[in-house]
């Protein structure tokens, strides 16, 4: 199955060109490519996290011996 990523990163949320444009664009890949799945992550509504001392440690230690504060958050949820 096809998976097409939306990634939305204006700061504007409405109107921004940049939206509008990968709107279009992500409508016409739909149409020539049929059942594909759509994933659209916006950045605006749902920043991600920064990375600290402690993710970026945790990401040099097992992870059965990471605490609570290093442990990878979650990514936000897919939406669309």
């Amino acid at each position: 199955m096809t998976t097409i990523l939306q990634i939305n990163s204006a700061a504007r949320s409405q109107g921004a060109n940049s939206t509008l444009l990968v709107n279009e664009l992500t409508e016409k890949l739909q149409q020539s490519n049929p059942g594909a799945q759509v994933v659209v992550r916006n950045l605006q509504a749902e920043p991600l996290p920064h990375l600290d001392d402690a993710v970026l440690g945790a990401f040099f230690t097992p992870a059965d011996q990471r605490t609570a504060e290093s442990r990878p958050r979650s990514p936000p949820a897919a939406t669309r």
